[in-house]
């Protein structure tokens, strides 16, 4: 390849590292800790924001303080349940529910039937764990289970 062929590629964001999926194996603790926090509220002193929009949630992004992006580095997804105001367990659910909110009725097999509750806000479940929540409690069934939690 000529180098200026090279030197072309060299812009491609494709060809460039990227951190995702790189989770930290050890947690910054004692000085390590405290040097990146200062250094951290220094940048945001200065005008820089802390940017964060987890790939696996599909929302976002988060203004993050100096200790929350610590705190995101230790543990993303409880930091991001956290700022969700959701515990880890229901930003789970909400994940593996992709945010739909579904009939609570048990089929014949003993499994939650996959009909969607109709009447709900879908931009609003999906793209806010805290608000699928509160209609996951309510525990309403899809139009054939009768509308009520329990099923037909």
């Amino acid at each position: 390849m000529n180098e200026k062929k090279a030197r072309k590629g060299a812009g491609n964001m494709a060809d460039k590292p990227t951190c995702e999926g790189h989770a930290h194996d050890s947690p910054l603790t004692g000085d390590a800790q405290a040097v990146l926090l200062a250094a951290l509220a220094r940048l945001c002193a200065a005008g820089v924001e802390l940017l964060v929009e987890p790939d696996r949630y599909h929302f976002g992004p988060f203004v993050l303080t100096p200790r929350e992006a610590l705190d995101y580095l230790n543990d993303p997804d409880g930091t991001v349940a956290n700022l969700c105001g959701v515990t880890l367990e229901v930003l789970k659910a909400w994940r593996t529910a992709r945010g739909k909110y579904r009939c609570h009725a048990l089929t014949a097999k003993g499994k939650r039937c996959r009909h969607v509750v109709a009447g709900v806000d879908w931009y609003a479940t999906e793209g806010d764990p805290a608000t699928w929540a509160t209609g996951e409690d309510l525990g309403r069934c899809c139009a054939q289970h009768g509308g009520m939690k329990g099923g037909a």
